[in-house]
């Protein structure tokens, strides 16, 4: 049975280590699952990238939970818990 597999390249502009993580298929979602991954084992970063619909879909979604989390309602609710 054939799979189709992708990878997802991820280069560090300062000391050009080289790490690579599998997903499953171009959506949003399996972007984000690896830069979540990622990010666990390496921390936060900044990111460049190619102008993917993935990497604008991942954006877009980023762009929105940033706003989400950084609104007064979610911060008093943060607060008060």
């Amino acid at each position: 049975m054939k799979v189709k597999a992708y990878a997802a390249l991820f280069i560090c502009l300062v000391t050009k280590a080289i790490r690579i993580e599998l997903v499953s298929d171009l959506t949003t979602e399996a972007l984000l699952a690896a830069l979540r991954r990622f990010m666990a084992i390496r921390g936060r970063c900044h990111i460049y990238s190619d102008n993917a619909t993935c990497f604008k879909g991942a954006n877009n979604t980023l762009s929105e939970l940033r706003k989400m989390l950084n609104s007064d309602a979610v911060q008093e609710e943060i607060i008060t818990l």
